[in-house]
């Protein structure tokens, strides 16, 4: 089997839609997302339902503070995120430092006690209780405590989210549905019921294979065999793995459900790695 497109990267995708207003951006809603994917955001016109802006530029780095200077960067060369916005929202990925902890758990002590218990917390590392306004479920991850000041400062009023929130939002909440997001090196695997996220794990990958082997594991480890996948992050339906998932499951789907309210520069991308950006629009 090929490896999954997502070694093919590139450096920078910038999309401007010809009716963005520099002087109208206070009407404006900004979506920001950090993760090892990179930097990216999106502008949204809020009244005329579309997307006026996709940025996105590659950042894997392991180093926080070189990824850091890069970010500083950006916001040094790109006037553009340095506007004044009516809304902004701040999404932070980072999957395998992220983690699901029941309602009864929610508070900072416990969240940090749950997160020491799943993974090692270093002397550097900030550690974020986020909720979620669609599932029963708190989510606990950890950001470089550097990048938090950084975005603390250029946006001291907003919350910084895990963009776990943006998966799967679900249109029925007494459907259950099953999903799979493909980043550069890993994948999380999602099964969400009647509002509640049953099951939530991230798996590192090197190819397909290894893609197919966590997806039919985890369903066996659910005992639930789902008609219907939905998919995104790097995959497209022309993808050797989407091709994969469809001949093991009824339905696969790539997860683009605010397509026609919001993603008018949908086209200009070739995969689905900027649908939760698109989804944060429907959080507003």
């Amino acid at each position: 089997m090929q490896e999954t497109g997502n070694k093919k990267t590139m450096h920078t995708l910038s999309l401007v839609d010809e009716a963005f207003d520099i002087n109208s951006t206070s009407e404006y809603y900004l979506s920001i997302r950090i993760s090892t994917n990179g930097f990216s955001f999106v502008v949204g016109d809020p009244v005329q339902k579309k997307t006026l802006v996709l940025f996105h530029q590659d950042l894997f780095i392991n180093n926080s503070e070189i990824f850091l200077d890069k970010l500083k960067a950006v916001y040094s060369e790109m006037e553009m995120i340095r506007l004044p916005y009516k809304k902004t929202g701040i999404f932070y990925s980072i999957p395998e430092k992220t983690f699901l902890i029941p309602n009864e758990f929610h508070t900072e002590e416990k969240a940090n006690e749950i997160y020491s218990f799943q993974s090692e917390k270093s002397f550097n590392e900030k550690i974020i209780l986020s909720e979620s306004p669609f599932f029963d479920n708190f989510i606990v991850f950890s950001i470089p405590e550097s990048i938090f000041i950084f975005l603390k400062y250029k946006y001291p009023d907003t919350e910084i989210i895990n963009d776990l929130v943006l998966t799967g939002i679900p249109q029925n909440k007494e459907e259950s549905t099953f999903h799979v997001f493909i980043s550069r090196q890993s994948i999380e695997i999602l099964l969400i019921e009647k509002g509640h996220i049953k099951f939530y794990n991230t798996f590192p990958y090197r190819n397909n294979n290894d893609i197919l082997y966590s997806v039919i594991g985890s369903v066996r480890a659910m005992d639930k065999h789902p008609d219907i996948v939905y998919t995104d992050g790097y995959i497209n339906k022309e993808s050797d793995i989407f091709k994969l998932l469809s001949s093991y499951f009824k339905k696969v789907y790539i997860s683009d459900d605010t397509k026609d309210k919001f993603t008018h520069l949908y086209t200009g991308t070739n995969d689905a790695r900027f649908n939760r950006l698109y989804n944060s629009f429907s959080c507003e």
